[in-house]
């Protein structure tokens, strides 16, 4: 199978997006499932274009070095797979088709993204004669009123080629979306960021020691997924690293953090100039006295230069860790 013939059996053009991809297989899905698809070979044209939808989604937008090697490496070890899912998808009426998973992911990030462009859309547009009111009195919301009556039927478009707002179908994508993987690597994602910048920058640990554990984690659960020879592309082996390799290291960092004891406040008189070529300038690292903690950069490091200006001396609340890294509570400036 030539992988151009993929893109004629979806019905566009090669290289195009996910998006593109999503839209034309839903249409295609419509005219070719066995249920509705009178032709005798209606059931192997449904395979055929699964078969399609499925090779482009995970691999038509990925640059390899060795197209046919890639499409060769699916053949093995993925195709089968797929045509099988698909023959079991062929053998269900349409309508049950469009309630499985593999159905309803193709719809609900667009249908979550098109309900977030017509809510935009509503608020600026209730906004114009609000903000034109505000800002010249009744001038200012007559020509607010006479924009939306001008910009009405393209408002009216938008709403009736999406099938309007629909609150059922939209909470229904929601929680599809929220059940995905795709939500879980997005809400571990998140929670490593707000770990390492909330956690690990105020551990008594070195920001270059703690960025190594976090890559070596990468490393690691992408070395196990590439020995296990999982049947995911290249894209979701580095998502899944990404994301799933620095929870170990963050539970780790939380579980030092909250099971902390040993209070004790510790103030030092610090710095928050440092010199460049064009003379002095604030920063927002300080230096201690006499260069204490100069190796433990996070907890010198702060958001805001507002909080150190017209101050001397830093005090800190520091307890002993649960794994025996010190970390540091909270801080003030005096």
């Amino acid at each position: 199978m030539n992988i151009t013939i993929y893109y004629s059996i979806l019905g566009v053009k090669e290289g195009a997006g996910p998006d593109e991809l999503k839209r034309a297989y839903r249409q295609k899905a419509k005219q070719l499932h066995p249920d509705r698809n009178t032709a005798e070979d209606a059931h192997e044209q449904f395979i055929l274009l699964t078969e399609a939808y499925e090779y482009l989604i995970n691999f038509g937008n990925i640059k390899s070095a060795d197209p046919i090697e890639q499409y060769t490496n699916w053949q093995k070890n993925e195709r089968a797979e797929a045509r099988s899912r698909a023959e079991a998808q062929a053998r269900m009426e349409y309508e049950a088709f469009i309630q499985t998973d593999f159905y309803k992911s193709l719809i609900a990030v667009e249908t979550l993204l098109t309900a977030i462009m017509q809510l935009v859309l509503l608020i600026f547009l209730i906004a114009i004669p609000v903000i034109l009111a505000v800002l010249y009195s009744i001038p200012g919301f007559v020509a607010g009123i006479a924009v939306l009556a001008v910009t009405a039927p393209v408002v009216v478009n938008i709403f009736q080629v999406n099938d309007g707002f629909n609150l059922s179908r939209l909470g229904k994508a929601m929680i599809y979306l929220a059940k995905r993987t795709e939500a879980l690597l997005v809400g571990l994602a998140v929670f490593n960021l707000i770990v390492f910048f909330r956690i690990g920058m105020q551990t008594f640990i070195s920001l270059w020691l703690l960025l190594q554990l976090y890559c070596l984690a990468m490393l690691l659960i992408f070395g196990y997924l590439h020995w296990k020879k999982q049947a995911i592309n290249k894209f979701r082996k580095l998502a899944y690293s990404f994301c799933f390799g620095p929870v170990i290291i963050s539970v780790l960092l939380c579980y030092n953090f909250v099971l902390s004891g040993y209070p004790r406040i510790e103030s030092y008189t610090y710095n928050y100039w440092v010199e460049t070529n064009n003379g002095l300038r604030p920063s927002t690292l300080i230096t201690l006295e006499n260069i204490k903690y100069d190796e433990y950069t996070g907890i010198r490091c702060f958001v805001s230069i507002e909080n150190l200006k017209g101050k001397s001396t830093v005090f800190m609340l520091t307890e002993e860790g649960a794994l025996g890294l010190k970390v540091a509570k909270w801080y003030t400036f005096e």
